[in-house]
């Protein structure tokens, strides 16, 4: 059971890992780490022989080359860099995440206080790992996903607890829960707030209220897109040095076609911004770019949040606008309903249409 001990003007607990389930979960993670080791010395090894490459020999000192034994030529130095240095760096990242989550499921701990000042979220596994302080008016509800407690701020869902036992966690969310109604139980919102992060609240010339998606949610898609496009042409160049007519024709199709469609797709994302006007049972959607505008409405609106899962268990959360000849895709996510959810809450407000909970979405909310 949770025991709650005094701190400062406030409680605190601490949860710790609980169960033999999380040891089979520690020891796939160390299965994997142990693979993760091998693929970073070997990145590791193809970036050192590649920057000795470019620079000439000399440039690694040779012991350290000669452990690695691999070698790249001049001429290769440009295309192993720009594919091993993304590569190395997301693949650095995505151990030292997992060693993160194998040590807290051995060692760690989570230690939550709360008092009248803010609610306080502390992990810990061999140091600490994270921290969080949430004042109680920018929290609108406790609840649970995959079995973790989490808060909802602001159209974003915060992990309070993960560890301890599932008696445990309902415990703490009653105790969270009794604490924040103390404060008046949801925070409210100014109309000029949004929804949640990543959008922006504006008016537009008649006053009223505008939505736009940040640039925030499109940065991952136009890197990815812009890395896409630099390695096609890049493998396109040094095909081109020493091709044919025809080899540099079929390689223009096969290199050059894919590498300008994904870069295509990146210039689209940067320049064309869009823009959501909702309206009394319609919702206009605008786009705006090149120097041009155009937009389509959808009306009469109907707004549905489906919630659907996958062949392998997870959740899906999606957001859809209908209307009598279109149905527009507004947001989705895994797991974690917040955002399609507060966008679809915000909408609903301006708009004067209910949102339909389809779906596992609906199943849940009747449960609740």
């Amino acid at each position: 059971m949770l025991d709650p001990v005094p701190h400062g003007s406030g409680m605190q607990v601490t949860l710790r890992p609980r169960g033999i389930g999380r040891l089979f979960q520690a020891a796939f993670l160390a299965v994997w780490l142990g693979g993760w080791a091998m693929g970073e010395w070997f990145a590791l090894g193809l970036f050192v022989a590649g920057l000795e490459g470019a620079l000439g020999p000399g440039a690694v000192p040779e012991s350290f080359r000669a452990s690695l034994g691999l070698a790249v030529s001049r001429g290769e130095a440009p295309m192993v860099l720009l594919i091993v240095v993304p590569w190395l760096v997301l693949w650095t990242l995505g151990g030292a995440l997992a060693l993160g989550q194998a040590l807290l499921l051995l060692v760690g701990r989570e230690v939550v206080r709360w008092s009248p000042e803010a609610l306080e979220i502390e992990r810990y596994a061999l140091t600490r790992l994270s921290s969080r302080r949430l004042e109680p008016a920018a929290i609108h509800a406790f609840s649970f996903a995959r079995g973790a407690l989490v808060v909802r701020k602001h159209g974003r869902s915060i992990a309070v607890a993960r560890l301890g036992t599932a008696v445990e966690r309902s415990e703490l969310a009653t105790r969270l829960e009794t604490w924040h109604r103390g404060f008046g139980g949801r925070a409210l919102r100014s109309p000029e707030d949004p929804p949640c992060p990543g959008y922006q609240v504006s008016r537009d010339d008649t006053g009223a209220f505008t939505l736009v998606p940040g640039m925030s949610n499109r940065w991952l898609a136009t890197s990815l897109l812009a890395f896409v496009a630099s390695g096609f042409f890049a493998m396109l160049g040094f095909t081109a040095l020493d091709a044919s007519t025809w080899e540099l024709l079929g390689a223009c199709f096969a290199l050059g076609l894919p590498g300008s469609l994904a870069a295509g797709g990146a210039i689209w994302l940067i320049a064309v911004r869009e823009s959501w006007h909702p309206r009394s049972g319609t919702l206009e959607i605008r786009r705006r770019g090149f120097g041009h505008s155009w937009g389509r409405t959808i009306t009469p609106l109907r707004l549905e949040l489906r919630g659907n899962s996958d062949s392998d268990g997870d959740l899906h959360w999606t957001l859809f606008a209908h209307g009598a000849e279109r149905t527009q895709r507004l947001a989705s996510a895994i797991h974690d309903s917040a955002v399609p959810e507060s966008l679809g809450e915000w909408l609903s407000e301006r708009t004067g249409v209910a949102v339909e909970f389809t779906g596992r979405a609906g199943a849940l909310r009747k449960a609740a």
